[in-house]
């Protein structure tokens, strides 16, 4: 068996000593890492007000091999769009770039897959997406006061506080 560890090929002589005609025997091994490598395995995206684009994170898929290889897929699931540089060829130890967006529907929780299909032995490849989408958004979360003399009040700043979800929200 083999277990790569690491991305790089590898060989081996593997010697069968014996009392045969022309002994020692020999065997050429040869093994290498996965031909494309997709990174990084997990992404998560926080905070984000349901309804609103999140700004764009990267993936990268790597052609670890020799070979050209042809990618035949990329698609993101869920609340997750994708959009890539990948063209549907990756050259030899070259790279192509994938930016992953979230855009929540619902306050809580979302999970996603972004799953990326080629022509190589890895395939295929995934990477965990997950993403927290609000309903409540505040206009700040810092208020910064300049100096106040003592028992002098100072001029009144204002936050809102949205609701962009569907339901009403008790406020206590």
């Amino acid at each position: 068996t083999y277990a790569p560890l690491s991305f790089t090929a590898r060989r081996a002589l593997f010697e069968i000593p014996d009392n045969a005609y022309g002994n020692p025997h020999y065997v050429t091994l040869a093994g290498g890492g996965p031909a494309t490598i997709l990174s990084p395995g997990n992404m998560f995206f926080s905070g984000q007000p349901i309804g609103v684009s999140s700004t764009t994170q990267l993936a990268t898929l790597y052609n670890n091999s020799s070979s050209t290889v042809s990618v035949t897929g990329i698609n993101a699931s869920g609340d997750f769009t994708q959009s890539n540089s990948c063209d549907g060829t990756l050259e030899p130890f070259s790279y192509c770039s994938i930016d992953i967006s979230f855009k929540p529907t619902v306050s809580g929780l979302s999970v996603g897959t972004l799953t990326e299909t080629d022509n190589s032995s890895s395939t295929p490849q995934t990477i965990s997406l997950q993403g927290t989408g609000v309903a409540l958004l505040l206009s700040t979360q810092y208020l910064n006061f300049s100096p106040q003399l003592v028992g002098v009040t100072s001029p009144a700043q204002t936050v809102i506080l949205e609701n962009s979800g569907t339901s009403a929200v008790g406020i206590t």
